[in-house]
């Protein structure tokens, strides 16, 4: 995956101003444990999370997109009931260590927003761009979200997290196109060598279209099936 990110950065296609975090659950190969309602059975390390009405086994993949390009930058695969508060940091560094650009800004949703992890982020040289709760900085002009998920704030930070939703169409991509929706593999390292590998196929798709001399098509899933029919 670094590889095929480097390759992506000799052909410019990295704009390296603003990164999007934020995090998808994938259903876990297992039933739930009749002794331990909060394990799997035939998997002992997914775990549970509430998934609208609904309360589901699985894991969480935490992802760090580059939101010019679209493309993933960096990965980590957690049980389900792991807060993305908790991966945040270690996503954010992961991420820098891997790649030379740097960035900008940081957008996330208000599942992210911690002063630990915005201090890290604005040590980094980024500006994390988060939506404050209701019950934090009362009164203050920063970033907020409503139940009808409207952004308000400051004109400028309300432009920047518009570029989240960059992370959200990587992460359909990835489920629509790249097996990423549900695993057939049980065990945390496993499920993390699945969506390791479901990245490494959508750089690689992206990778394919610019050497055929397409670089406006490193988005689309099915680039490489037209190319090979």
């Amino acid at each position: 995956m670094t590889y095929l990110i480097k390759q992506l950065n000799k052909a410019d296609m990295l704009n390296g101003e603003t990164l999007a975090l934020d995090a998808t659950f994938v259903e876990a190969y297992s039933q739930r444990d009749p002794h331990n309602s909060s394990q799997g059975l035939f998997d002992s390390e997914a775990r549970l999370r509430k998934q609208g009405r609904n309360v589901t086994l699985g894991y969480g993949v935490h992802l760090a997109v580059d939101t010019g390009s679209e493309m993933p930058l960096g990965i980590i695969v957690e049980p389900a009931n792991v807060n993305e508060k908790k991966t945040a940091p270690r996503l954010l560094r992961k991420t820098v260590k891997h790649n030379r650009r740097r960035w900008k800004n940081l957008v996330a949703d208000s599942q992210y927003s911690s002063e630990t992890f915005r201090d890290e982020a604005g040590k980094g040289g980024v500006e994390p761009v988060i939506p404050y709760p209701k019950n934090q900085m009362k009164g203050k002009p920063v970033l907020r979200i409503d139940r009808k998920f409207r952004s308000h704030g400051p004109a400028r930070l309300k432009r920047l997290y518009k570029r989240r939703s960059a992370v959200e169409r990587t992460t359909s991509r990835l489920k629509e196109y790249y097996q990423l929706r549900q695993l057939r593999t049980r065990g945390l390292r496993n499920a993390f060598i699945h969506a390791l590998l479901c990245l490494i196929t959508m750089l690689m798709n992206a990778l394919s279209a610019i050497k055929h001399g397409f670089p406006e098509k490193i988005r689309s899933p099915t680039f490489t099936w037209n190319i090979h029919v």
